[in-house]
């Protein structure tokens, strides 16, 4: 544990509301294992970086010692979080809340769409809540950079950066079961289509929140991780759009709809998506401060 824990004897520890996270590989094909090595050591460079209220920071990082005595991988110092809006929308969680919630991970996907970073990971299990019930993106060991030259603020590890960050693993069919943008699966490979996948993916969340059900598991098109989107055209999304204004009315499954387009260009401005959420979450709050969203255990 000392030899591991070494690199932060020089920070005076670790900070008492901080948690230590080891992320390592440990298969046999070494291909995946400097893959996954390298996408642990993007996400802890960009939480070390970025600089948005609602993405989390990352205190310290380094890398694992690379000999016989320790898998290889990254450790970082984190702040220690709550439970995720998965747990949350499980167990029950006020409406208001969920909507607050998701208008703060629309914010950061715009602030990521100016320095062209598409997260590609932005699931319930991701998004994690602070001691002031504030929404916190994590895990951007999966995130991609489109243009490094729009990054406010450069990665330290120049050697890093010129291997991998701005590597073209973009048209692949990375992405989580259930939350993946259709252009991910179908291999898109101009990247100023894809910046708008996160905003995709943002329109599934404000769905899940605001109806209790799963986009996929309405459209009923889950049949394996790499057939995910066949299904998905004008149709399902007029589908969705569909139960959504039975919900909510008009304006948000209009806007909300937009965002879940089959064109990438013609999804919602994603803070036009906070905009709205905002207004919906405090209108919530004020009116209906005990309502509560309960969704369906996944899949």
């Amino acid at each position: 544990e000392y030899l591991l824990l070494r690199p932060f004897v020089n920070a005076n520890t670790i900070p008492n509301d901080h948690v230590l996270r080891i992320s390592f590989v440990s298969g046999t094909k070494q291909d995946q294992n400097d893959l996954e090595i390298m996408m642990y050591k993007l996400g802890a460079q960009l939480e070390f970086t970025l600089n948005h209220p609602n993405i989390i920071k990352c205190y310290r990082a380094c890398d694992m010692f690379d000999n016989s005595a320790f898998l290889p991988g990254t450790i970082c110092i984190l702040p220690r979080l709550g439970d995720t809006l998965e747990s949350q929308l499980i167990k029950g969680i006020p409406l208001h809340k969920a909507v607050k919630a998701v208008a703060q991970v629309a914010d950061v996907v715009s602030y990521l769409q100016k320095q062209s970073i598409i997260h590609r990971d932005l699931k319930p299990t991701n998004l994690m809540f602070d001691n002031g019930g504030n929404c916190i993106v994590a895990d951007l060991d999966a995130a991609c950079i489109l243009n490094k030259e729009k990054l406010q603020k450069p990665l330290y590890d120049d050697d890093f950066k010129n291997r991998y960050a701005f590597h073209g693993y973009v048209e692949g069919s990375f992405g989580p079961l259930g939350y993946m943008c259709p252009d991910q699966h179908k291999g898109l490979e101009n990247k100023e289509r894809r910046k708008h996948d996160d905003t995709f993916v943002l329109g599934l969340l404000a769905y899940e929140v605001m109806t209790g059900a799963i986009a996929f598991n309405d459209l009923q098109v889950i049949t394996g991780r790499h057939e995910v989107w066949p299904c998905y055209d004008n149709a399902a999304r007029d589908q969705l759009m569909a139960k959504l204004k039975e919900k909510t009315g008009e304006e948000f499954s209009e806007v909300i709809g937009k965002a879940l387009s089959v064109t990438p260009e013609e999804r919602t401005d994603p803070l036009d998506i906070k905009k709205l959420l905002y207004g919906l979450s405090q209108r919530l709050e004020r009116d209906y401060p005990s309502y509560t969203i309960k969704r369906q255990e996944r899949y």
